[in-house]
């Protein structure tokens, strides 16, 4: 998060598809001190409240609703060792953030959101 490294409890990896799934309650959460991560385990669904965003996605759905807008995801959230993940763009589209700020590194295996 800007030039602090943070760790994460749940490492990024690489799902069936080719898409770098990322742990969304830790990386919000270093990203933005102030943001809200709720969990309901009924419909397995994650409430994003991030500034003025708020989105949420269910495990299993390729659709994210941001700010109530119903939107595509490259590929459905899913859950890994108690922990929802989503792809790294998804994420940083989520976030605010326009696909410059957004970059993977395959050679160092480097996720980046800037």
């Amino acid at each position: 998060a800007g030039t602090k490294e943070i760790p994460v409890d749940a490492p990024a990896y690489i799902n069936k598809d080719g898409y770098t799934m990322l742990p969304v309650r830790a990386i919000t959460e270093a990203l933005n001190g102030v943001a809200i991560v709720r969990w309901d385990d009924a419909t397995k669904t994650a409430t994003i409240s991030f500034g003025s965003r708020v989105f949420s996605m269910t495990v299993g759905s390729k659709t994210m609703n941001m700010n109530g807008v119903p939107t595509n995801l490259l590929a459905a959230p899913e859950i890994k060792n108690s922990r929802i993940f989503l792809p790294l763009r998804d994420l940083g589209y989520a976030l605010g953030l326009t696909d410059g700020k957004i970059a993977w590194d395959a050679a160092t295996s480097t996720a980046t959101l800037n």
